[in-house]
């Protein structure tokens, strides 16, 4: 009957129980990840420690009671920018995070009370992208205004670019390479036959 899509849950395929889907990616391009969780610690991971042969899975992330994987995200790029729900921004470099196979991760922020909102791995030279969420503009931040949130891991995040204390969410400008390569559409097909 019309309005059935094709494929099937993905629960048939996968052993989930109670546990939620972070984020889907395609293991076959090889590039390290970026894992975060709620209560602030992360790690990178190579995209060959990801797959799994068995339809359990695999763990990577050691939790804590009450922790959660907040972000599994593509780490192209040298430097790391998070956010917290109290509307705070750190920035870092990329190389401060350790690469595990498996683990708990070390801490990110240097706030106890704050909760990792997002993340995001991107290149210092291309700026990280700002938006609003409350009908703010989007801003790019470059040199001295990213030299504002530059610290070093574990630090405590400062205070959101001014505007955008009442909410935000970081994004990559153009220039900078996808996380995963985008297949370009098709070009359409030359008429055919004389007119």
């Amino acid at each position: 009957p019309s309005g059935r899509g094709l494929g099937e849950p993905v629960k048939l395929m996968v052993e989930l129980g109670d546990e939620a889907i972070v984020a889907c990616y395609d293991l076959t391009i090889a590039q390290a990840f970026m894992v975060t969780t709620q209560q602030g610690l992360g790690f990178l991971v190579d995209q060959a420690d990801l797959a799994s042969q068995t339809k359990n899975g695999k763990q990577i992330v050691n939790l804590d009671d009450g922790d959660r994987v907040r972000h599994l995200l593509p780490a192209t790029g040298d430097s790391v920018a998070l956010t917290t729900t109290d509307h705070r921004l750190l920035v870092f470099p990329a190389a401060e995070l350790p690469t595990l196979a498996r683990g708990k991760g070390v801490k990110l922020l240097g706030s106890k009370d704050a909760v990792l909102a997002e993340a995001l791995v991107f290149t210092a030279a291309s700026g990280l992208g700002v938006r609003g969420t409350k009908g703010k503009p989007e801003k790019v931040l470059l040199g001295a205004d990213l030299a504002n949130w530059l610290g070093k891991r574990a630090q405590a995040p400062r205070r959101a670019p001014h505007g955008y204390t009442t909410g935000f969410n970081l994004w990559r400008p153009a220039g900078t390479a996808p996380a995963i390569p985008v297949a370009e559409p098709a070009a359409p097909a030359a008429p055919t036959g004389a007119s």
